[in-house]
């Protein structure tokens, strides 16, 4: 009886981890849906980036994509904004806002 009520139980976590799951798939849907609607791949792709760099330790490690012991993002700047971009999956990890100068946050 103890061991049908443990399989019991787990059928209903494994119930709530499967909707949410479904729930977490959906939500990424929209975002792709919109990330991917037309007037914002114009916009992004009128970006220009002035500087583009690496962690020069994967440059020492041979290994430029940062897989093995390096690092796996790469930095990008456009005005006053530095974007960290995952080099694998391409997902902006964060983006560090930059101040007007003279007038420093």
């Amino acid at each position: 009886r103890v061991k049908q009520e443990e399989c019991l139980n787990e059928i209903t976590s494994l119930d709530r981890t499967t909707r949410n799951l479904y729930d977490d798939m959906s939500e990424l849907k929209e975002e792709m849906a919109v990330e991917e609607r037309p007037l914002l791949e114009r916009v992004l792709e009128m970006r220009s980036y002035r500087c583009v760099a690496m962690n020069t330790s994967n440059v020492a490690l041979s290994n430029i994509a940062g897989e093995s012991g390096g690092c796996e993002c790469v930095a990008l700047t456009n005005g006053k904004e530095c974007y960290i971009h995952n080099m694998h999956s391409g997902e902006l990890e964060t983006v560090f806002m930059g101040d007007v100068e003279g007038q420093h946050v």
